[in-house]
């Protein structure tokens, strides 16, 4: 795929379902019963594995001139792609022997050869979490027929990673919660989800979520669970953290107003006027501004705003500006020249 630092992902690109919701995914993964895990395989060994994918992948829609070694693939284009949020963070650390496809709309990808023998992930603008696993099983049918799956009676479908062993399918939600932290709720929250057995984090392991309220919520619990049970559990949450979050902002709106609307327009004043912007920055100015525009404060579009929650990201910039990806001074310049640029509230 070639990659245009200027622009979004074209899923990303539409209206989003609802001002919480920012976007689902999910992922499905298999191993080849009796075949050593990727972790353990040489380079020789995964050439083997990708060819008796091969002709399923082409029915699949997916033609091996698609597929790029993550080896070859330069480290900047491997940051864009996790920026992108078209692969996990380790891709981008331990290439190991993987095999990398992305579909041209961006809303697919498919690893070959990295912790599993086999991953498709979806993603996706609304919370249809049926809709995902449709495709993410349609996807994995043509290989069912083909190979016996590394499978346990107890613990279902096996993962190199123990902790993704069970259903074979991961579902996960990006979600804003700016209004919930506000009012000082987002711990309860949180561990409220934890106790429903679900995972809260960073999308972009910054470590920023309790500031910015930009999260990534996802299933923890696999073992025992099926696709079906694991789309009844994600859907419930997200419903019920979407309720949370509406009432939250009318509150806030309510009762303290004029604070938020401080909050608002101190975050576009130093999008509009800084000379610099750093990285750690970025979610928290971009999640205050997206509120204003879920209360009316400013006639922008949500999509500006996740379309820079990407674009002025390090290697984004790096690559659309040609700047070193070590230089933060120049990269925060950067930065705030493309904010002031892209984002308007009036």
């Amino acid at each position: 795929m070639n990659m245009l630092p200027n622009k979004p992902p074209t899923w990303l690109s539409n209206p989003p379902e609802n001002d919480v919701v920012i976007g689902c995914w999910g992922v499905i993964l298999r191993n080849i019963a009796g075949r050593k895990f990727p972790i353990k395989l040489g380079s020789a060994e995964s050439e083997t594995i990708f060819s008796l994918f091969e002709p399923y992948l082409l029915e699949a829609g997916w033609n091996a001139d698609n597929f790029t070694p993550i080896e070859q693939i330069d480290p900047i284009h491997r940051l864009l792609y996790y920026e992108r949020l078209n692969i996990p963070e380790g891709v981008v650390h331990r290439p190991m022997h993987g095999l990398l496809a992305v579909s041209e709309d961006e809303s697919k990808t498919v690893l070959v050869n990295w912790v599993d023998h086999i991953n498709l992930i979806v993603r996706m603008r609304t919370a249809k979490f049926d809709e995902i696993v449709y495709e993410l099983t349609k996807f994995i049918g043509y290989f069912d027929d083909a190979f016996e799956w590394a499978k346990s009676d107890k613990f279902g479908y096996l993962s190199s990673n123990p902790m993704q062993s069970g259903a074979g399918v991961i579902l996960g939600a990006y979600l804003h919660v700016p209004a919930t932290i506000l009012l000082g709720k987002f711990g309860r929250l949180k561990r409220e989800l934890i106790e429903r057995e679900l995972t809260v984090a960073s999308i972009w392991k910054m470590g920023v979520e309790e500031a910015s309220g930009i999260i990534n919520l996802k299933t923890r619990r696999l073992v025992g669970m099926t696709a079906e049970q694991l789309v009844a559990q994600i859907s419930r949450a997200v419903e019920d953290v979407v309720a949370q979050e509406i009432e939250a902002r009318e509150k806030l709106w309510e009762k303290s107003r004029e604070s938020v609307e401080d909050k608002i327009l101190r975050s576009a004043g130093i999008v509009t006027y800084a000379k610099l912007v750093e990285s750690w920055e970025l979610s928290t100015l971009l999640s205050a501004i997206r509120l204003g525009i879920s209360l009316g404060v400013f006639p922008m579009p949500l999509s500006a705003v996740d379309s820079n929650l990407i674009l002025a990201r390090d290697a984004h910039l790096a690559a659309r500006f040609g700047e070193d990806l070590t230089d933060q001074q120049k990269l925060s310049m950067r930065r705030a020249q493309f904010l002031a640029e892209t984002l308007w509230f009036s």
